[in-house]
């Protein structure tokens, strides 16, 4: 989806060629982002978590902004030569909201941020949207640390994916996935133009 097809979902309208769910999706992120930014200040904890998802993925999500509990229809993510992860069934909320706050209590700046996407984006706890929830979730601890912006470039989207489904295969690519962030996936506030850091 092109940048001027998302500006006219975001003002209201359909665009032809993609589905209703893509529309819903697209609004959905919009959504969110909205409540992202009137609340810059929210707390690093499960009930923020399921917030994100919950807006997210409230047309497009089954049970959204709800932890997953049951495995009778396991999550799959594909990764490389045809294998796939499947993510254990979350713990419980307390253990996931006391994990977030451990991480969160972190001195180390980016690789805070970034402990944060991957134990979000691995651990898979809601039904879909688990990318972007802890995109979003990330960008939370970023602009309250001063870190800057979290986004992933689309010119960079395949060599995201290697890098995190490389990670979801096996926790020592861990460093590869942060290198990877480091370097393209951080924008810092000097970089952002003046008319948006003052909104």
């Amino acid at each position: 989806m092109t940048f001027p097809e998302t500006q006219v979902i975001c003002d209201g309208m359909g665009v032809s060629g993609h589905s209703v769910e893509d529309i819903e999706a697209v609004t959905g992120l919009k959504k969110a982002w909205q409540w992202f930014f009137a609340n810059t200040n929210a707390a690093i904890d499960v009930d923020t978590l399921k917030t994100l998802n919950r807006i997210l993925g409230k047309y497009t999500v089954i049970n959204a902004g709800s932890i997953r509990t049951i495995y009778d229809e396991p999550i799959r993510v594909p990764l490389q030569q045809g294998k796939d992860y499947y993510p254990a069934v979350p713990g419980s909320e307390a253990e996931i909201d006391q994990r977030l706050k451990e991480i969160a209590s972190g001195k180390n700046g980016l690789l805070t941020a970034f402990e944060l996407f991957s134990y979000i984006a691995k651990g898979q706890f809601f039904n879909d949207g688990n990318k972007r929830t802890a995109t979003l979730f990330t960008n939370i601890y970023m602009i309250q640390n001063c870190l800057g912006i979290f986004s992933i470039p689309v010119e960079k989207k395949m060599e995201f994916y290697t890098a995190l489904t490389g990670y979801y295969a096996e926790e020592s690519n861990k460093d590869k996935l942060y290198d990877f962030l480091g370097s393209c996936c951080v924008t810092p506030l000097a970089k952002i133009p003046d008319k948006i850091k003052s909104r």
